[in-house]
């Protein structure tokens, strides 16, 4: 139930409480926090619990860690917004009048730069969801044991979190979103091609492992961008609506692709590949809807080439999409430049006012800075 409010908090609250050198940052902080949180899950608890008796104990060591910042947002939080914008933009945007919610899906949904985005970023983030989801029962059939598909998994988003801070820091440093976001693409596409082949093959844990997280260094790694970048090409419409529409796009991508995988996959033939499994259950005589009598049941042994290949093929042309389609101006960067352009315009005024009634003494005259102020609307302040 929480999911849906802690999934459009990042870009709101990093545009409306912090100011543009610190911004990029909090929003990987908070964005990557969620999947960091499940992976956390996903390497402590088998190390907690041995049986289903357990459970009850592992439900009270992670309902803990949840008191503290329950009562932290409930006693420290009192306000939406700061008492001073931390940024031209944010106190644009506090002073503008709000629109309604439909006149904003309306508008996004003529904006041709988030509508690819919607695609992309959702596609991935899918994508990865799907992947995480399908890997034991995909590693399971080549002969992996379960402990090495959770490693897998859990270097999918560990490593993307790792991936996505000097990736945050480069684009702070050179406000070049667009240019950082599609030259990741490029080893994207290739791990992409070399993942459909390496799943599939037995005998290679460590190389598996190794392509997991090369997945999640080009997946994972420019999502706090991408989020940013979903903001700058919307302002200055709301970042919570904006964000919130990417997840539900990830939502309806992952839930396609996991449901679609009954279409391509099919049982094992060959003998060899049925000695080498690993799954709880093996299929039966009559193929995947039989399973044979094992002593327990579980997943089935399966053949996921095609699947493999159809997920893969999937996010390549979304990522190909977004590299030759994609281009969009940094609105909210431009709001900024210009409002700081107007405050230093407004300074030099008033310093003018000064002298012009003789406020300011001769020593304070010679001090007065009359040099030029230089703006570059296309980037983001250093």
């Amino acid at each position: 139930m929480g999911c849906p409010f802690i999934s459009c908090v990042p870009t709101k609250v990093s545009q409306n409480w912090f100011g543009e050198k610190e911004r990029t940052l909090a929003t990987l902080i908070l964005g990557m926090s969620n999947p960091l949180g499940l992976v956390l899950g996903q390497l402590i608890t088998p190390l907690m619990i041995s049986n289903p008796s357990q459970v009850p104990l592992l439900n009270l060591v992670w309902f803990l860690p949840a008191i503290p910042g329950f009562l932290l947002t409930v006693g420290g939080v009192r306000s939406s917004l700061p008492p001073t914008p931390p940024s031209p933009s944010a106190a644009s945007a506090k002073s503008a009048k709000r629109r309604p919610f439909l006149r904003t899906i309306m508008k996004l949904a003529r904006n041709r730069a988030f509508l690819i985005i919607f695609l992309f970023l959702g596609g991935a983030m899918g994508y990865i969801s799907t992947l995480q989801t399908k890997l034991e029962q995909i590693l399971c059939s080549r002969g992996y044991s379960d402990s090495l598909a959770g490693v897998a998994a859990a270097f999918i988003i560990m490593s993307g979190f790792i991936a996505s801070f000097p990736l945050g820091y480069l684009s702070i440093k050179c406000g070049k979103l667009i240019l950082i976001t599609k030259c990741a693409c490029i080893p994207a596409i290739l791990t992409l091609v070399v993942s459909t082949w390496m799943l599939l093959q037995p005998s290679l844990g460590t190389w598996v492992v190794v392509t997991c997280a090369l997945l999640g260094i080009s997946s994972l790694g420019i999502y706090p961008i991408m989020l940013e970048l979903s903001v700058e090409c919307t302002y200055p419409l709301d970042e919570s609506v904006v964000t919130g529409l990417c997840y539900l796009s990830s939502a309806i991508q992952g839930s396609v692709l996991m449901f679609t995988e009954n279409f391509f996959n099919k049982p094992l033939i060959r003998e060899e590949d049925l000695d080498i499994q690993t799954c709880s259950a093996s299929p039966g005589p009559g193929g995947e809807n039989e399973v044979a009598d094992s002593g327990h049941s579980g997943m089935a042994a399966k053949d996921y080439t095609h699947y493999l290949i159809y997920i893969n093929s999937y996010m390549i042309i979304l990522v190909v999409i977004y590299v030759l389609f994609f281009n969009t101006d940094y609105k909210r960067a431009k709001e900024n430049a210009a409002g700081r352009l107007m405050t230093a315009n407004s300074s030099e005024e008033e310093e003018s006012e000064g002298l012009k009634n003789g406020n300011v003494d001769d020593k304070n005259v010679t001090e007065v800075n009359c040099k030029p102020v230089f703006v570059n609307l296309d980037k983001p302040v250093e």
